[in-house]
């Protein structure tokens, strides 16, 4: 029996966890300070496990006036792994930290548990719900590593950090593989809540340091039948070699689900709605600094720098139903949101700027990769759900700006005969936001909407410097986009007898992607003798957005039936290239664009019926602009080119095929303007629309001067094969309004 009103109860798992971990060395030397050889070195490893689990187990009966089942992790870790020192002769430093974190945060009512709430509201953070099932997870993990080392012949500093971070956030209603349902019959509104918060942070910072010296060589002088260093104003010596190395590498791997589900479960809420919310909010930074540097030395001198930063993200982020039987008479809501950002910087800088008969250069490099192959799905799968309005919404966008994925690097070095230095920088996402219905009834008593909507930008850009006063000077810089996400909102079964979706209002699909895509490389240099430099750029976009219904029986009672799918993207490439020399300079610019994107709406196989209209509209919208250029100067010979090749293969399409389809048109619905302006109509009956716009901006220049010869190039390609469709095939088509088919 109820006691009173105020019978509610609270289930509640709480952890918040805090470390901070140390590990250094400052100066371990070989023999002391003034020993030959120094050794820096500092190892920190941390197995991070936080299991945190609210639960209600099978075989529980629960009755109350409200419950409230929450799960909420805190998660903050700090990692410093440093070192450092000098020597007489041999320095080398190297820190290593690995940071492996596992956290679950989980909030569930078990197969098999039967809870019954009444008419009571519990207020947890602004959730104001009769039922509230939430687990929370924020976490916040800071992992750097660094050192220098210093030598008088040689040094060497390395660094490396290591982050690898799996989150599982579920907030759930029964699961999958219980022998029995979970029943649970709600007083008022129902909420089931994940989320995951924070930021990941990885550091590596390295510098190396030779001095240089010179060997005392009087005979009979001890010192210098050992070979010890002798400071050169001694007199006379030797001149030595100094040797500078620097190195460094971040790298993060996400991993993990954020679930919010309702999975062999009957539910019924009896007075309120039912929401499902997973999200993720996430900014994943990884950073590398280098530098290396000889100064003092008379003879052999080499600086080397490298930088590597490194960002691998494969997230799951869904709010779905399956194999369930829900109903209620308020609203459904299905929400699944991604905020997640990616950084990766790199930079490398190394000197060894002496002048001597002896080689001496400096050679840096610099590399920062982003991969991210992220799934944000919201979805009813083998449902049967009866409610007011239904609407299942998946968004893939970064928060307060518009930046989603980036990737910096740059290098610097100065040499004295020789100067080599190149940056690259790298993006490849495989993501797909998607919101669909499949082998399910289903039975909105308002309207019916499923929408997807990915959107952000991704930066790529390189940048090298390179100088030398004796002989070469090479600088190159690298960008890479390769972008191949899918967005996607659909309807479909494997049976068209066996399943229906039917709604009062109008049922709605809605998929759009909008974003740019930036690639920037630059080489810049000038040496005595000759110089190169050589700016790159490559961007690839091939994108597949699609509104569809696939075999499945849509009927809207008293509304329209409307699929829509577009694409909304600019690419954007920058190259450049520059030089100076006494004698020979060379600079060259590239930039590559390649865009194969489809946009698809279309019914096939199907049965739908619209008490008003029924569209398909497809839409398809490309800016493209290309800057490249070169400039050089030398005294005998200057060269300069510059390439672009852009290819545009991409297709729009609406259609309706091998199906059935009806339109009384009783009502309008609002289509964009067959005539490219981007203005919308009211249409009444059955449009089928796909429209696609491409246009390129195209801008290279090659500016090269020589007292006896200079020459420059440009050549530039463009291939467009661009389409778009709008057809009906083998279908039956009938209508009281009007048939449109346009394309453009």
């Amino acid at each position: 029996a109820y006691q009173s009103d105020y019978q509610k109860v609270k289930v509640e798992a709480l952890s918040d966890a805090e470390t901070f971990n140390l590990s250094g060395v400052f100066g371990l030397k070989g023999g002391g300070v003034e020993g030959k050889t120094g050794i820096g070195g500092a190892y920190l490893q941390v197995d991070y496990t936080n299991n945190t689990t609210a639960s209600i187990k099978e075989g529980a009966k629960v009755k109350a006036e409200a419950l409230s089942l929450k799960a909420d992790s805190g998660d903050n870790t700090i990692l410093i792994a440093e070192s450092g020192g000098a020597a007489g002769k041999y320095g080398v430093d190297c820190s290593f930290s690995l940071l492996n974190a596992n956290v679950s945060t989980e909030a569930q009512i078990e197969g098999g548990a039967e809870v019954e709430t009444r008419n009571g509201v519990v207020d947890e953070n602004g959730d104001n719900v009769n039922l509230l099932i939430d687990a929370e997870e924020t976490g916040r993990f800071f992992n750097i590593s660094g050192g220098v080392m210093k030598g008088k012949n040689v040094g060497i500093g390395v660094s490396t950090s290591l982050t690898e971070v799996k989150r599982d956030t579920k907030a759930l209603i029964g699961e999958a593989d219980s022998t029995s349902k979970a029943k649970v019959t709600a007083g008022g509104d129902v909420k089931v809540k994940a989320s995951n918060s924070g930021w990941v942070s990885t550091w590596a910072l390295a510098g190396a340091l030779s001095i240089g010296a010179r060997n005392y060589d009087s005979e009979g002088d001890p010192a210098a039948e050992e070979g010890d260093n002798i400071p050169s104003e001694v007199g006379g010596g030797n001149p030595k070699s100094g040797f500078s190395i620097a190195g460094d590498a971040a790298y993060n791997h996400l991993s993990g689900t954020t679930e919010a589900a309702i999975i062999s479960t009957d539910l019924a809420s009896t007075r309120g709605g039912i929401t499902l919310e997973a999200s993720d909010d996430l900014l994943t930074s990884a950073t590398t600094g280098t530098a290396a540097l000889v100064v003092g030395s008379g003879g052999t001198s080499l600086g080397i720098a490298g930088s590597v930063s490194v960002n691998k993200s494969a997230l799951d982020i869904y709010a779905y139903m399956k194999d369930s039987t829900v109903s209620c008479p308020g609203d459904v809501s299905l929400t699944a949101d991604s905020k997640d950002v990616l950084w990766a910087v790199s930079a490398g800088g190394a000197g060894a700027p002496a002048v001597s008969d002896s080689f001496t250069g400096a050679l840096a490099g610099s590399v920062s990769y982003n991969n991210s192959s992220n799934s944000i799905l919201t979805y009813l799968e083998g449902v049967d759900l009866s409610a007011g309005e239904i609407s299942l919404s998946a968004t893939e966008k970064p928060s307060g700006h518009d930046n989603r994925i980036i990737a910096r690097a740059g290098t610097l070095d100065v040499g004295g005969k020789l100067g080599v230095g190149v940056g690259v920088a790298i993006n490849k996402t495989e993501d797909q936001v998607g919101s669909y219905i499949k082998n399910s009834r289903v039975e909105a008593s308002k309207a019916l909407s499923l929408s997807s909507e990915m959107g952000g930008d991704y930066h790529a850009a390189a940048a090298s410097l390179a100088a030398t006063w004796g002989k070469v000077a090479l600088a190159g810089g690298v960008s890479i986009n390769e972008i191949s996400d899918e967005v996607y909102s659909g309807i479909e079964s494997d049976d068209v007898a066996s399943e229906n979706v039917t709604a009062s209002g109008d049922v709605t699909l809605t998929s759009s992607y909008n974003t740019t895509i930036f690639g920037g490389g630059g080489g810049f240099d000038g040496s005595s003798l000759a110089s190169v430099g050589v700016g790159v750029v490559y961007n690839s976009s091939s994108a597949k957005v699609k509104s569809y219904i696939e075999d499945a029986q849509i009927d809207s009672k008293k509304g329209s039936v409307a699929l829509e799918a577009s694409y909304t993207g600019t690419v954007d490439g920058r190259s450049g290239g520059a030089g100076i020399s006494k004698t020979t300079q060379m600079a060259s610019s590239v930039v590559v664009n390649e865009l194969a994107n489809d946009t698809e709406a279309y019914i096939s196989g199907s049965q739908v019926s619209a008490y008003n209209s029924l569209v398909a509209v497809a839409q398809g919208d490309e800016d493209i602009a290309v800057y490249d250029g070169t400039i050089g100067g030398s005294k005998t010979v200057s060269i300069g080119g510059t390439a672009t090749v852009t290819t545009d293969e991409s297709d729009t399409k609406a259609y309706i095929e091998n199906s059935k389809v009806e339109a009384k048109g009783h009502g309008t619905y609002t289509v964009p303007k067959a005539d490219g302006s981007r203005d919308t109509q009211e249409v009444r009956g059955v449009a089928v629309i796909a429209t696609h716009d491409s246009s390129l901006n195209l801008w290279t220049a090659d500016l090269e001067g020589a007292a006896d010869v200079g020459v420059g190039a440009t050549v530039s390609v463009n291939i467009f094969k661009d389409s778009s469709q709008a057809y009906i095939l083998g279908s039956d088509v009938s209508t009281t309004g009007e048939l449109s088919l346009i394309h453009i």
